[in-house]
């Protein structure tokens, strides 16, 4: 019964970290930054964070509520961008391993939302700093147009 219950555990953990959710969030790198941003033809979402930053850190922790929900809007503006049929990239990008990337954006709180308009470059609107998940799902579309 103990194996069991550690089992069923296991498998949600895992379905929790490794859910679809997190799957449209790409992770990006110094190599793949401009890449990306030019491949997502209706704009691009990035989140710069970095992984000893408090509220950075407590968004990659699935089972705790508080940081669900803090998590969320992130998570949620990428799908919800994603049902309306837009090719909006949504990305992360880790500033402890990309700190020439970051300093490149001008990134110097965190976590930092950065919404990047079609072509990427300079036309672009930073928001640091938490959202709840209908506040930023409603600051991304009208920041892309979608409004």
């Amino acid at each position: 019964m103990v194996a069991l219950r550690k089992l069923i555990t296991i498998i949600w953990f895992m379905w929790v970290t490794l859910g679809s959710e997190q799957n449209k969030i790409e992770k990006l790198l110094k190599n793949n930054f401009n890449e990306k941003l030019v491949q997502a033809t209706d704009g691009a979402v990035v989140k710069f964070m970095i992984p000893w930053c408090g509220y950075c850190k407590s968004t990659m922790i699935p089972w705790c509520g508080y940081c669900k929900s803090m998590k969320a809007p992130f998570e949620h503006a990428a799908s919800a961008v994603s049902s309306m049929g837009r090719n909006v990239m949504f990305g992360e990008v880790d500033c402890a391993a990309e700190r020439e990337l970051c300093d490149t954006n001008g990134i110097t709180a965190f976590p930092t939302m950065v919404i990047y308009r079609v072509g990427g470059g300079n036309d672009k609107t930073k928001l640091v700093g938490y959202r709840n998940g209908d506040t930023f799902l409603t600051e991304v579309k009208r920041e892309l147009g979608f409004e």
